[in-house]
């Protein structure tokens, strides 16, 4: 308790109070950046395509000068084909599409509807325009390249309420250009002062590439998208760069996968305030704008939030410099720690290899007494019968010459003490049989002289 007191002063907590608050307005600032770019639709077309971040959605915006037409898109589209086909690059699921592609073209019709008329921004669409640009359909439906007329139009809600009166007006027929159209869908323009000063501040209407082409009129084809797999970093960048037969000069590509990453977007700041600059003479469409101002917008956003993550982050290394300072246990008495339970392991271990070798030593001494040679046994003396006439008298068994020879190799193994006792022994053996052979010999004599 009393490190801690000594670690965390005054000035340390109101550090850390400031830290937790530069983390808190940080992740904020996270927070908003990545719902503004989640409600770009026209730029995240990948990430609804495919989860798996496989996918690379590409842009391309063109110049009056490049002079790109539907045959240039078509001779582009075979060739990335191609590619794709060549690299081994399908689909997963069998009758999906491996890729898609759109292009558009600004420019003019006029609508009418019975006494009604307007002359109204329009934009000749072709591919799969609707699946990388959702607008918002109230109305309807979309159409594309699969769509096999080319006399459908798709009107914004203030159309619909000029000519009809109203925004319900799905299967309406007008006239554009003297040729009629079917009224599809009905959508509602984005909204909010970044669109507006976008380019997308009025009532437009949406046309097949062709239809435009024909019954209204066409600036030129200013852009052209893709969405393809990208197994490695630029592929897809490569595989329209390397078939798109304009000049580099007169266009600009951009990889939309990806564009709003921090570290893209702190590396912006470089480029910061020259940006706006285009000197190719290229107009880019409203999306494209609102993106490029949003990038403008979250540079310094990114840049802020990095500073504000950064704070906390090295006022947690100075709380550990500062702990590591006042640590009550330092490196000796860690040494100190680690040498004296060594010294305990090898103590231990001494002691169990001395006790081991008692108990062999132990074990050595029991098994040589339990492994001691047997000394063998003394014959028994077998006592001589004894005469059924004589019963008072009893004779010494005889020794043996067995016996004299049994003993013999025991005496020679006996020390030299042993062998002169046995000596000893066996001369009064001798002496007292040679008496009590005399005493017979005095009793036979007795009883042949007493005939009784």
């Amino acid at each position: 308790m009393q490190y801690l007191r000594s670690v965390f002063g005054k000035k340390q907590i109101i550090l850390a109070i400031a830290g937790a608050a530069s983390l808190l307005l940080a992740g904020i600032l996270t927070l908003v950046a990545v719902h503004a770019v989640k409600g770009l639709d026209a730029e995240n077309l990948a990430s609804r395509w495919s989860t798996d971040n496989d996918f690379s959605q590409v842009s391309c915006f063109f110049s009056q000068l490049a002079d790109v037409s539907e045959e240039t898109i078509a001779e582009l589209n075979y060739k990335i084909g191609v590619k794709l086909t060549g690299d081994s690059l399908k689909a997963e699921k069998e009758g999906a599409r491996t890729w898609i592609h759109a292009f558009s073209a600004n420019g003019q019709a006029q609508v009418v509807f019975k006494t009604f008329s307007g002359s109204f921004k329009a934009v000749g669409v072709g591919g799969d325009y609707f699946l990388f640009h959702p607008l918002k359909l109230l109305y309807g439906n979309y159409f594309s390249d699969d769509t096999p007329a080319d006399d459908l139009v798709i009107i914004d809600k203030e159309v619909a309420g000029q000519l009809f009166g109203g925004t319900d007006v799905v299967g309406q027929i007008v006239e554009i250009g003297g040729r009629q159209h079917i009224v599809c869908g009905v959508i509602e323009r984005e909204k909010g002062r970044i669109n507006d000063l976008a380019g997308n501040d009025k009532p437009t209407v949406y046309l097949p590439y062709s239809s435009l082409a024909q019954n209204g009129t066409i600036t030129y084809l200013n852009m052209y998208e893709a969405l393809m797999p990208n197994p490695i970093s630029g592929y897809a960048m490569s595989a329209i760069r390397d078939n798109l037969k304009v000049d580099e000069a007169q266009y600009e590509m951009v990889e939309n996968t990806g564009r709003f990453k921090w570290y893209k977007l702190v590396l912006n700041a470089k480029n910061f305030g020259i940006r706006g600059m285009n000197a190719k003479a290229i107009v880019y469409p409203y999306w494209e704008n609102v993106a490029r101002g949003m990038e403008d917008y979250l540079t310094p956003v990114a840049i802020l939030a990095l500073i504000l993550y950064l704070f906390p982050s090295v006022l947690l290394f100075m709380l550990i410099l500062r702990m590591w300072k006042l640590r009550p246990i330092h490196m000796k008495n860690i040494m100190d720690f680690v040498d004296d339970r060594i010294d305990v392991r090898r103590r231990k271990k001494y002691e169990a290899a001395l006790k081991q070798q008692e108990e062999a030593e132990k074990a050595l001494e029991l098994k040589e007494i339990t492994e001691e040679p047997e000394e063998p046994e003394e014959p028994a003396e077998t006592e001589e019968p004894v005469e059924e006439d004589e019963p008072e008298h009893t004779e010494e068994p005889e020794e043996t010459e067995g016996s004299e020879e049994t003993k013999e190799p025991e005496e020679k193994e006996g020390s030299e003490e042993t062998k002169e006792s046995e000596e000893t022994e066996g001369s009064e053996e001798a002496e007292e049989h040679e008496k009590t052979e005399e005493s017979e010999a005095e009793v036979e004599t007795e009883k042949k002289d007493d005939p009784t």
